[in-house]
């Protein structure tokens, strides 16, 4: 997919660049989007671990008669991509002011199973990352899947909204189901069909989530995951010229979740917090503008399990993926979930720069740069100190003799990760957007890989 997107927006820009040439560099006036207008994509991936993934995604949205253009009745995203070893990727998001009357109706569905989900500990820096454990060739090299496991993810979001007064003001509500089901990863499964580049058993290498099980910090009754409903309310402010691709506006909103205990297989119930601050600052009208986010969320009551606590909470419903800190939605160029807590901040800060609008296709389209940098810590940590003190060195010292508690353990080293890089996106029409984002964590407890990220949406 990223090789196919990536030719696609470099054949798109030379031919957008060809245009604008023969144009005499002055820009056509943008077509009225009428109807509904479908942009699909399909592609086709290779990873060592996971096999080859075959997978398509379109958007469909509806201007009817191009009165509202560029903003629109409905739109519909729908994305599909199977590995040939088992992980794979289904959504279905659907986003309309005029569903029902009066409401902004915003929901997804999502199922999510992973062979080889990101699991590095909790509490950020406190949990002491080595990734020579996981680059094969490296010296001190253990498995590509010690810092995985396996987890399979069913969710349903919805979110009404309805204006006060006709203000600038919404208040929201809505319904959540999360069916979280984890284990150690299938290396049997893994392993199938391959003749190099085998993957040790976890009998001789436990990865570090069975280890984190080994050592008690996951308990038997959380070690499994489990289901949770979310029952949430809270408070919107609007102002943004355009909903996918604003130059102008501020976008807030404040929400409490609460999840019922008899809505869950949780032992107790649990209560968060969210509050998001959104601003788009325009320095050059429809081409340059400065776009940043801040965000807070945190457990305020009751005990949230461990499996939930790497779930990001917002009313926006348009990406597969709402979690970190870490990877392509909160702090890019960090590994995925590198942050775990039980209350976190996060701030991203882009500045977005149309160079280049053109008509191909009937179809108005945007070449945006972006340079952003994205930053996030937890403030609040899961509580696992006492676990981590009463552990002996002969339990550290599971399956790989010599290693000790600094190996694994850094209390109170958490502070603010940070990350910088840029994107080139293709937008269509305001709204259809492909995205192609590069970073690099400052930190090398971060990782030290180039974070690319291809997909659809800019990131807030």
């Amino acid at each position: 997919m990223k090789n196919m997107l990536l030719s696609l927006l470099v054949v798109l820009s030379f031919s957008g660049f060809s245009q604008n040439t023969t144009q005499n560099k002055k820009e056509k006036k943008e077509i009225v989007k009428k109807g509904w207008n479908i942009l699909p994509f399909p592609y086709l991936t290779f990873d060592t671990d996971l096999g080859i993934e075959f997978g398509a995604s379109s958007s469909f949205v509806n201007y009817g008669d191009g009165q509202l253009y560029p903003k629109y009745y409905h739109m519909i995203a729908i994305s599909a991509s199977v590995y040939t070893k088992g992980s794979a990727t289904f959504l279905f998001s659907y986003d309309s002011d005029h569903l029902i009357k009066g409401f902004k109706t915003k929901m997804d569905v999502a199922y999510l199973p992973d062979m080889a989900f990101d699991f590095f500990g909790y509490n950020g820096y406190d949990a002491v990352y080595n990734e020579a454990w996981r680059t094969d060739g490296a010296a001190g090299y253990r498995s590509r899947m010690f810092y995985k496991q396996k987890r399979k993810m069913l969710r349903v979001r919805t979110t009404f909204e309805h204006a006060i007064l006709n203000s600038h003001f919404r208040w929201l509500t809505g319904l959540e189901f999360y069916s979280v089901k984890t284990s150690s990863v299938n290396i049997d499964r893994l392993n199938k069909g391959k003749k190099e580049k085998m993957l040790p058993s976890i009998d001789s290498v436990p990865p570090l989530y069975d280890r984190y099980i080994h050592w008690g910090i996951i308990t038997d009754e959380e070690k499994n995951g489990g289901f949770f409903s979310l029952l949430k309310a809270g408070m919107v402010y609007d102002t943004r010229d355009q909903e996918q691709t604003p130059m102008r506006g501020i976008w807030a909103e404040a929400t409490l979740l609460a999840a019922p205990k008899f809505m869950s297989t949780m032992s107790s119930s649990f209560l968060k917090l969210a509050v998001y601050w959104r601003q788009y600052i325009p320095f050059i009208k429809n081409r340059l503008s400065l776009a940043y986010r801040l965000n807070y969320q945190s457990t305020i009551a009751g005990y949230a399990p461990v499996y939930t606590e790497t779930f990001m909470f917002n009313s926006v419903a348009n990406g597969l993926y709402n979690e970190g800190l870490g990877g392509a939605k909160t702090v890019r160029g960090m590994v995925r979930n590198r942050a775990v807590g039980d209350g976190i901040v996060n701030g991203n800060f882009e500045l977005r720069w149309a160079v280049l609008k053109v008509i191909l296709f009937k179809q108005n389209i945007d070449f945006v740069l972006s340079g952003f940098f994205d930053t996030g810590r937890v403030v609040k940590k899961i509580n696992i100190d006492d676990k981590i003190n009463s552990l002996t060195n002969e339990e550290i010292d599971y399956k790989h003799v010599g290693d000790t508690k600094a190996d694994y353990f850094k209390p109170g080293t958490e502070k603010f990760h940070n990350t910088a890089g840029g994107g080139l996106h293709l937008v269509v029409n305001h709204n259809i957007v492909i995205a192609a984002d590069f970073a690099k964590a400052f930190n090398k407890q971060d990782g030290t890989g180039l974070g690319v990220y291809i997909g659809s949406f800019f990131l807030f």
